[in-house]
Order: structure tokens, then C-alpha cells, then sequence
């Protein structure tokens, strides 16, 4: 393992086999992902710095065998799919604590990770930021199966004192309140809510705009990411449908995974069907009638089969 991994370098995070989370840190050609250069990453002629240092820095979770590997790339031409990935034996087990991790998210400074399982979420401990093979189960956990028994993903805000779920049950997104910043456990639900069964009845992953004035929903009947805008930010009782919305059949039928950067002009999907991750650009902020297919796509199905969850830090390093 580079002793250049620190919680400045650049890191993804996805579920494999088995059952265990791994990290990877990458190059690309002779050029290091790391702190010191990454603008210096995607010299080609068909991609931009910027662009490949997004798609390439993520996160993404796996039902199959949940685990993180790390590894690098050595890839000397960029075609959309970084191809050359080696495993470095870095890892983290979770089967202790549940065999059927569903999400995946991380406090801001990357010291908490916290693991949705069904109707329960988990916390995690991490002793070097976004260093996943240092974190320890804190014993920390909230049942949300009195609002949703199938949870497919949960989204937190940037200060760590509201929680929203959304699953295939109740095609609902519900919101909850923590008592302590990021602290699960003192998590209670806000008796506030949202169905979003008119738009979609197979929910699979939700995201939310920095300002909390925007709600994103995608999932797996439709094959559509919708918009919902809040008259109250944060408040997700006060959303209503945008009237809205992209299809994202064209690359993937079955979308599990939703992510967007801060300034709403990037979208990544994750495709369960084809094992990538997309990437599209909006033309116009958080507007997705703007939003295109780039052409550029991450194949996952060499480290696992049945990825879920996609999630990325603040800056897109990680």
C-alpha cells in the first residue's frame, strides 16, 4: 500500500466479495491520484481534467459481496472505462453485522460511515478519514422499519442532523431528526413525509440539492430521475413533483444508484443492469430536461456483480 493513502488522496469506496468494504486509490497513466496533482489526471484528447477526476473518484455498494478493494489503474488511454484495477488487500468485514448492506454514505469528514441494511442503518468509526480498513462498528444503529421495512437508500445533511429514507414498500421518502450530529442512534422520525408512488413505484435512490430546496428520485419501474422542489428547505412534507425529469433507459433499465456534484451540472447513475456508472451533464443547474449522456461510463462488474448505491465526498475526491 502507497504511504501517499491519507485522508487528502483520492479514494472510492464500493461493496464486493464477501461482505467486506474496500478502497481504492488510482493513476492514471504515470500521473497519481493524489492531493498534489490530481488536475494533472485525464490528459487525453477525448476527456477533460475535470471530467475524468469526477467520474473517476466515487463510491458505490454492493448487495452481492459487499466489499472495497483498493487498487490502481494503469491505464495509458482513457475509452470511458478505467480497465486496469489490481487489489490491494485492504479491507474492512461487515458480515458481523449484517449480511445485506443496501446503502452506503459517510459523514463530511469522512471519520463516520454509516451502512443501510433493510430497515436498519448502522455507524461506523473510522480512526483515519476515509481510510475504511481503519473502521470499527460503534454499536450505534436506528431501526426505521415503522416508516419503510425495505430501505433502499437514506441521504444526510452536510451538518448531520436530518435523515431521509426512501424505499419500495411505501414508495415514500421520510424525514428524521438527530438529536446529536450524526450520531444514528438518536435518530426519531419527524412525522414528515413524501410519496412519490405517482412518479415512480419502485424507488430506489434518493438526493438532494446543497440547499435542501430540491429533492431527486430514481428507480427501477420507470427508469426516470424526477425533481421535486420544497417550499420549505429540508422539509420534505413540503415537496411536490417539478413536473421534471430525464429517462435513463437508454443506458441502463435498471437504475439503483443517483448522484449529483454541488453545482447541479453533473449527474452520475448507477446501472445495475450493465455494472457501470454513468455520467451526464446538465446544461442549465438542477434543470434535467438539460441533462445528456456524455458517453462516459465506469464498469464495475469486474469487482462485483450487483452494485446499488453510488456516493461521492463534497469535493469529488473520494
Amino acid at each position: 500500500l502507497d504511504t501517499r493513502i491519507t485522508c487528502t488522496d483520492n479514494f472510492f469506496f464500493f461493496f464486493g466479495t464477501p461482505l467486506w468494504i474496500v478502497m481504492y486509490v488510482g493513476t492514471y497513466g504515470s500521473e497519481t491520484v493524489n492531493a498534489t496533482n490530481h488536475y494533472k489526471i485525464g490528459y487525453s484528447t477525448n476527456l477533460t481534467n475535470t471530467r475524468y477526476e469526477k467520474l473517476f473518484n466515487t463510491s458505490y455498494a454492493s448487495t452481492t459481496n459487499k466489499s472495497v478493494y483498493i487498487g490502481n489503474s494503469s491505464s495509458s488511454t482513457w475509452d470511458g472505462v478505467i480497465t486496469s484495477m489490481s487489489y490491494s488487500g485492504l479491507s474492512k468485514n461487515v458480515a458481523t453485522e449484517t449480511s445485506d448492506p443496501q446503502s452506503l454514505f459517510f459523514s463530511t469528514d469522512g471519520l463516520k460511515m454509516y451502512v443501510g441494511t433493510v430497515g436498519t442503518i448502522l455507524q461506523y468509526t473510522l480512526s483515519t478519514a476515509w481510510a475504511v480498513n481503519t473502521a470499527t462498528y460503534s454499536g450505534l444503529s436506528v431501526s426505521v422499519s415503522s416508516q419503510e421495512s425495505d430501505v433502499q437508500d437514506f441521504y444526510m445533511t452536510d451538518d448531520g442532523l436530518k435523515l431521509f429514507t426512501v424505499g419500495v414498500n411505501n414508495d415514500t421518502v421520510y424525514q428524521y431528526n438527530l438529536a446529536t450530529a450524526w450520531a444514528i442512534n438518536t435518530a426519531t422520525y419527524a412525522s414528515k413525509s413524501k410519496s412519490v408512488n405517482a412518479q415512480e413505484v419502485t424507488p430506489r435512490a434518493l438526493h438532494f440539492s446543497p440547499d435542501g430546496t430540491k429533492m431527486f428520485i430514481v428507480g427501477t419501474t420507470n427508469d426516470t430521475v424526477y425533481k421535486y422542489t420544497l417550499g420549505t428547505a429540508w422539509d420534505v412534507s413540503t415537496a411536490s413533483y417539478a413536473s421534471n425529469s430525464i429517462s435513463v433507459n437508454a443506458q441502463d433499465a435498471n437504475p439503483y444508484g443517483l448522484y449529483f456534484n454541488d453545482a447541479g451540472t453533473k449527474m452520475y447513475i448507477l446501472g445495475t443492469s450493465n455494472q457501470r456508472v454513468y455520467e451526464y451533464e446538465l446544461t442549465t443547474a438542477w434543470d434535467l430536461t438539460t441533462a445528456s449522456y456524455t458517453a462516459r461510463s465506469f464498469l464495475l462488474s469486474s469487482q462485483d456483480s450487483d452494485h446499488n448505491t453510488i456516493y461521492f465526498d463534497a469535493d469529488f475526491f473520494r
